[in-house]
């Protein structure tokens, strides 16, 4: 069948009008995918707090590197999208040129790509795609520019003129892409030194030269861009390699194998794919692109897996992202079934994180556009908008957990960044400004020399807040030595101990040692009698098996099991690199009031010292050394007579002990913690405080809060007792019902108990539209003792 002339060029004249359409609607999207129009304000809490910390690192003109050690660089607000007034404008250009770099270098990977399953990738990008994924896929798309040159020549056609400039276009934004995200970096090196070899080996020595060249150059000048000294380029790099590759041990949590399990099968059906394809590329070719895949695959796997929580989300849109590019690359009968097992891994992990069905498909593909068009709108309508709600936010923080100002400069620990910066202190930060994160003995020894050091901070609003169930103590473990001797005491405000350097020089005693020797894993360590607080070093080597575990996937966890003097046992979760440096034992200190009393001239009570130890790993894994070197040693303090604030109690009101109470069916809300402990039994003296946390939501169908929330203690009469809590808050709730109103649900007490005694069951009860109410699913049992 012949098809009219004029009828061929009408069809050939629509397609070209398609393909316009299709390119023009990518280049939209990437820019309403890559632009934050409507950034992110600032917000309390965990992470909120490192990403405005790093927004203001930039805008104080710390050094990266060396001033500021974390796992993101000085654009990190291209990965966050979180506004600042001094990086806004650094991260719409340096967001603009990731967009259009990711069309053009996607348009010289989709050069063979049909025009309907172009869409389908148009769809991915604009309903499914997040930040970590999209960001990370740049370096296969390199790969992809690399392998259409090199096969375009196997198959005897004329390799473009423009194609250095191809090369250097695909890989300036590797050079880039370390200074947002520190996890960037491994795969943007492996990945220039994948092509340079390949290139060499093809004999494109201009080009494989070009493939290095330009991101070290893109590196450079966006360095020195941002503000920070040349000569503290290599050190950037060095320390970010060093705090990756800390990250896995110290940040791994469980998740469902089963998505892993799933991941992998779909990663060996695209490799298979790859190498067996029908194309008539080299096998060298198609080696070199199944290890630029490999390589992509290998890092978004640790990105979503080591910490298995909702970051399995990165690994999941990543395999879906690769599986989709095949089509567009080769020709394999493993095609297909590899894009299905991808489907189904990704949704194996959508359905446990994100739960995507059609019509939340639907919204996205609408809101990725909606948004950045009125976030445009808003920006340049108003130009004082955003500035505005800035202000507001810092306002919000200031009320939420208002920091006294303080003259001199300050930090806190162990993170909370947020509010104190919003407080108008001066910020002088550690190098690994959030404790937790101090998880390599470098970190933690940049972070204890800090203090020894002229930039030391006059101030310090302190916290103990361990994550993941770690040791207490251990997060900034090293530098309690220097906190001790090198700063004393002022006062308790809303939770933190405000500590203030001493004048005094050489006011740091040297520790005193109390003994050291090798231990096997499961042996019972007796503690060493002592005066004041023991410090333990703890040398635990990973074996072969835990190395390699380490690099391609995480090891198991250790453990510490203790036992107290009064009989309790203990178990806490620690991180090697940071028992190595060292951490206070004994006392558990397991609060910030806790840590003040190390200070005061009445100790703690006897039943908070450690009477012996054991380490293990979880599950009898064979990823450690069974036997580990352990030493103690005695931390000097100098004792201060009262800190003002110490013995501030919440009371209960005796008031509604008399009224009716309704109990409801069913309430809304956990109590998170007795004491810094998982809700379980506890026996509790009457000198210490009742430490509760926890959220309690007024309505989840109104979605209203609390008028007030109480921990209520009934004791063997059934009778009420209600102790006032005070506000806390929770955006981790507000995320999860996806309701900002849900964030101020949470509550802190810390009650008076010392007129009681007896046996009593504790469990929630609030205020809620004028009536009491009582919660009937926590009913933990409390003994509280003279």
């Amino acid at each position: 069948m012949q098809i009219h002339p004029y009828k061929s060029a009408s069809l050939d004249r629509l397609g070209k009008i398609f393909d316009a359409g299709i390119w023009l609607l990518l280049l939209l999207t990437a820019v309403a995918i890559f632009v934050p129009f409507t950034p992110e304000m600032p917000a309390g809490n965990l992470d909120p707090s490192w990403q405005m910390g790093l927004n203001q690192a930039v805008a104080q003109g710390l050094s990266f590197g060396s001033d500021i050690n974390f796992t993101s660089g000085p654009y990190a607000s291209i990965y966050t999208k979180l506004y600042h007034p001094s990086t806004d404008l650094r991260m719409m250009a340096g967001s603009i040129y990731l967009a259009l770099s990711y069309v053009v270098i996607l348009a010289l990977v989709l050069v063979n790509a049909k025009r309907w399953w172009m869409l389908v990738l148009w769809a991915l990008y604009a309903g499914l795609m997040f930040r970590d994924p999209l960001l990370l896929s740049f370096a296969v798309l390199a790969d992809i520019v690399i392998f259409n040159l090199v096969s375009a020549e196997e198959g005897s056609r004329a390799p473009s003129r423009w194609a250095s400039l191809h090369v250097a276009i695909a890989f300036a934004p590797l050079g880039f892409l370390p200074l947002i995200k520190g996890s960037a970096l491994i795969l943007a090196a492996a990945t220039a030194a994948l092509c340079f070899l390949f290139l060499m080996l093809k004999k494109h020595r201009a080009l494989a030269l070009v493939s290095l060249a330009s991101p070290v150059a893109a590196m450079m000048l966006s360095w020195l861009l941002a503000g920070q000294p040349l000569a503290l380029l290599p050190q950037y790099v060095i320390r970010m390699a060093q705090s990756s590759a800390g990250y896995t041990e110290a940040m791994a949590t469980e998740g469902m194998f089963g998505q892993v399990i799933a991941y992998l099968a779909a990663c060996v059906l695209i490799l298979v794919a790859i190498f067996f394809s029908k194309a008539r590329s080299s096998v060298a070719a198609r080696l070199f692109l199944g290890l630029g895949f490999s390589l992509f695959l290998f890092v978004s796997f640790k990105a979503g897996f080591v910490r298995h929580d909702g970051h399995a989300v990165t690994a999941g849109t990543a395999i879906l992202l690769a599986a989709l590019l095949l089509p567009a690359l080769i020709t394999s009968n493993f095609t297909f079934p590899a894009i299905a097992v991808a489907v189904f891994s990704w949704a194996l992990i959508d359905a446990q994180f994100i739960r995507t069905s059609i019509d939340r498909f639907g919204k996205n593909l609408v809101s990725t556009y909606a948004a950045a068009w009125d976030g445009f709108k808003s920006r340049y309508r108003d130009e004082t908008l955003l500035k505005r709600r800035f202000d507001a936010s810092l306002a919000s923080l200031r009320a939420q957990s208002p920091l006294s100002l303080l003259q001199g400069t300050s930090d806190i620990y162990s993170f909370d960044q947020s509010f104190l910066i919003a407080s108008g202190n001066t910020w002088s930060p550690r190098p690994a400004f959030q404790s937790y994160a101090a998880y390599t003995p470098g970190l933690a020894t940049a972070n204890s020399e800090h203090l020894l050091s002229e930039r030391a901070p006059d101030n310090i609003f302190f916290k103990v807040q361990p994550i993941d169930w770690r040791f207490p103590s251990m997060d900034d473990g090293a530098s309690w030595p220097m906190l001790l001797t090198g700063y004393e005491p002022k006062r308790i405000e809303n939770g933190f101990l405000v500590l203030r350097k001493r004048q005094q020089e050489g006011a740091r005693a040297l520790p005193i040692k109390l003994g050291s020797a090798d231990h096997a894993f499961g042996e019972k360590v007796e503690l060493p009698a002592s005066t004041g607080p023991i410090f333990v070093q703890i040398d635990i080597k990973p074996s072969v098996a835990g190395l390699m575990a380490s690099v391609l996937y995480k090891p198991t966890q250790l453990q510490i099991s203790l036992e107290m003097s009064n009989g309790e046992q203990r178990r806490y979760r620690i991180i090697s690199g940071m028992t190595r440096t060292g951490f206070v034992i004994s006392p558990l200190i397991e609060n910030a009031e806790e840590f003040s009393r190390l200070y005061a001239e009445k100790p703690l009570r006897d039943w908070k010292r450690v009477k012996s130890l054991s380490i293990s790993a979880a599950e009898h894994s064979l990823d450690w050394n069974r036997t580990y070197s352990l030493a103690f040693s005695q931390v000097p303090v100098i004792p201060v007579p009262e800190i003002p604030g110490l013995n501030k109690r919440h009371h209960f009101d005796a008031a509604l002990s008399s009224q009716d109470a309704q109990t409801l069916e069913k309430c809304t809300g956990a109590i998170d913690a007795l004491g810094h402990a998982l809700p379980a039994a506890i026996s509790i003296s009457t000198s210490d405080p009742l430490r509760v946390e926890g959220w309690l939501i007024g309505s989840i169908e109104n979605g209203s809060l609390a008028d007030a929330v109480y921990v209520v203690l009934t004791d063997a009469k059934g009778v009420h007792h209600y102790l006032n809590t005070q506000l806390a808050m929770r955006p981790d709730v507000g995320k999860y019902f996806k309701n900002p109103r849900m964030s101020g649900s949470g509550f802190t007490t810390l009650g008076d108990i010392s007129e009681f005694g007896g046996k009593y069951a504790l469990g929630l009860g609030m205020n809620n539209a004028g009536k009491l109410q009582l919660c009937p699913e926590f009913k933990f049992p409390v003994t509280i003792v003279p």
